[in-house]
């Protein structure tokens, strides 16, 4: 038996389950972690936790938890479904996820809409205003983008 045909057969089928965990915990984390982007102002389901721990507001912070875990759990239960309905296909399960993170990470390329408008925002303060209008005409000069300052973020 070549070394390809005993991969295929008999190592592949036995390491696609621990493969599979690996991938869900992966997916769970990744979806946890994403609410984290809210630290950095990038919106998203975090904004309503730290919006909540912010103000000791706990309905804020479940209304970004909860749908956080639903979403956490709804892409391990798609990922579980794809590894139970492809027992004994070896590469059935990796071809999905690999096909999936492709088409996930390629689709962007593929818009054609061009957005040439930009808001700036931050905080309330004679500093964080001026770097905004600082970054403002520094974007407007280098490039074509219309950009707006709004100090009450």
């Amino acid at each position: 038996m070549s070394s390809f045909r005993r991969l295929r057969k008999i190592e592949l089928p036995m390491a696609i389950p621990v493969i599979m965990a690996g991938i869900r915990t992966s997916m769970v984390l990744i979806v946890g972690s994403a609410t984290l982007a809210a630290l950095i102002s990038a919106g998203g389901l975090g904004d309503f936790i730290m919006t909540g721990i912010d103000r000791a507001d706990n309905a804020y912070i479940l209304l970004g938890a909860i749908p956080a875990a639903l979403l956490a759990l709804f892409f391990d239960f798609i990922l579980r479904i794809t590894e139970r309905t492809s027992r004994g296909k070896a590469l059935t399960p990796v071809i999905v996820v690999l096909t999936v993170s492709v088409l996930v990470v390629i689709t962007p390329l593929f818009s054609f809409h061009q957005k040439s408008e930009l808001v700036i925002g931050g905080k309330v303060g004679a500093e964080p205003e001026i770097i905004a209008n600082m970054y403002k005409h520094l974007i407007e000069e280098e490039t074509d983008i219309s950009v707006t300052v709004e100090s009450e973020f």
